[in-house]
This record gives C-alpha cells, structure tokens and sequence, in this order.
C-alpha cells in the first residue's frame, strides 16, 4: 500500500469524525481542496472500500444513516480513546487545516519519518490476523541481508522511525526498524501471541526501542541552566518525577533501563544535565565525554 492512500484513509476519518456527520458529494468536495488530492473523485464503492479496510487498520466503524445519507464515527465520543487515534488526530488534523489554507503550506513544517510506511498496512493485517510475516531485513550492523519469518506482535514509533516488535522461530523477541526492511510479504501460518505478552509493559521501562540490555533501575540526573522547564513540559520517560527543586536546578528521578538510547539523550543536553545515580553510569557518560574531548582536542 501506498504512503498517499494511508495518508488518504488518516484524512477521510479526520474529516468525518471534524464534521459530524457528512454526505459522500461533501466529502467529494473537501477531497477536491485535499492537500493530497490527486484529480480523481471517491466513487461510492471505492470508499465503502476504504470504510472495511479503515475500520480493519484503526477499529474504527464509519458508519452511513441512510435517512440522509449521511456518515459518521460510530462512538465518536470515544473517538480519541487510545494512542492510535490521539496519533491520528494530532498529525493529520493539522493537514486538513492546511487543505483549507493552501498558502501556509511552505509556512508549516513537519519532522519527516524517512520510510518504512508502506509496510504499515500489511503489518497491521498480519498483527489482526495473527498471521507470521516473511521479511528481507538489511542491518546497519551486518553487511548481507537476512530474511526472516517473524510473529508481528506490536508497532512503535521512536525518534523519527516505525519498528516492529517480533518473534522469531526460535522465540526470542526483537524489534526490526520498518526502514530496514527490503521486502514483506504475509505468510498462510498463523502465530499465537506469547502468553501475557504486552506491548506496553514490553517497552513500560524502556526508553526507546532497546529493550533488556541492561536491567532496569532508579537514575537521577541533575538539570540545570534552565533545562528544568523542557523536562517539566516534555518528559523523558513516563515515570519521571521532580523530586528536589532548588533555585538553579532539579533532581529528577526515573525507574527505566538506562540503554544507548537514553544515554545519547542525556548526551545531548551537555553540561545542563549531570548523572547522579547510579555510579556506573555516572561513569559510562564520563568515559564518553572524556573520549570526545579527546576528539576535539587532537
């Protein structure tokens, strides 16, 4: 499936669930002022098309009152219930706005996922069906491609890509960037969920997509230089919580596995964030600062 039509299915719900209700001319001709737009109208049979496979990808039904002809989000109260949809409604409703205002186009940028979108569709498909999926993986760590039959068991995105969480033939679980992935087709077999597998609590201390390299653990890290703001409006981490507050800095408190990922983070915001706990990892950051000091100093 294509990133238009993924994008065309994100902005048909968008646009029904902002109207109400909205008959199929109507959204024909809100269709014709899309941003994505293509020159060619949504015949009835192809957007009864578009409802099976929306409703398949998002459990959401959009159903049609024949009294007037109408369509609507069944619950729509309960519409933004779960992360998909809160997903949805945030990145695509600002589109539609841009679709009334083609003139702000240039003036309002987005942080782009560089691919991997079109092995969204089949991967949500073969997660609905349980159903194992056959991939062409390319490694930034490996030098040759490996293909792999996997159990699709959950999606995340983080830092600008989509992964999926799988399980391989011998059970080990591991998350493949879609980016990575050459090629995907969906298999006949069929695949049972690991018993009490959740996503959520999967990935519950991780920072980002690394998962179980090292244990998870309470970190402290002292903020300063006016950082304390940025921390208190974006948190790192679910469980961060600000337990001292002083007048040139906090301490702030996590229970998460402090991987690669949260390192490079905590990397980034440089002498405004300082390790306090745990000493191991005080040190780790140390040793990285030191060797790009180095670096910089040769």
């Amino acid at each position: 499936m294509s990133k238009n039509l993924f994008s065309k299915y994100f902005w048909e719900v968008t646009t029904i669930y902002e109207s109400g209700k909205i008959t199929l001319r109507q959204l024909n001709e809100k269709w014709a002022e899309c941003y994505l737009y293509d020159g060619k109208g949504i015949p009835r049979k192809t957007f009864d098309n578009h409802r099976k496979e929306i409703e398949m990808i998002f459990d959401l039904n959009i159903v049609c009152n024949k009294s007037d002809n109408t369509y609507s989000i069944e619950d729509a109260n309960d519409f933004q219930n779960g992360k998909i949809r809160r997903w949805l409604l945030g990145n695509f409703a600002v589109n539609n706005m841009l679709a009334e205002a083609k003139h702000l186009k240039n003036r309002v940028l987005f942080e782009d996922i560089p691919s991997g979108h079109r092995f969204l569709v089949p991967i949500i498909r073969a997660m609905r069906e349980n159903k194992l999926i056959v991939v062409v993986h390319r490694s930034f760590w490996r030098d040759y491609d490996e293909t792999l039959s996997i159990a699709p068991l959950a999606l995340k995105i983080s830092h600008q890509r989509w992964y999926v969480t799988a399980q391989k033939s011998d059970g080990q679980i591991r998350v493949y960037a879609l980016d990575r992935i050459l090629t995907l087709e969906i298999s006949n077999k069929k695949f049972e969920i690991p018993v009490g597998f959740s996503a959520e609590d999967y990935f519950a201390t991780c920072y980002g997509i690394i998962a179980g390299v090292v244990n998870p653990e309470i970190v402290r890290l002292k903020v300063k230089d006016n950082q304390q703001k940025f921390f208190r409006s974006l948190p790192l981490h679910s469980s961060q919580n600000e337990v001292e507050v002083h007048e040139d800095y906090s301490i702030f408190e996590y229970y998460l596995q402090p991987a690669f990922d949260f390192q490079q983070t905590i990397l980034s915001f440089g002498a405004s964030v300082e390790v306090i706990a745990p000493e191991w990892l005080r040190n780790e950051i140390a040793a990285k600062v030191k060797k790009m000091m180095n670096v910089y100093q040769q």
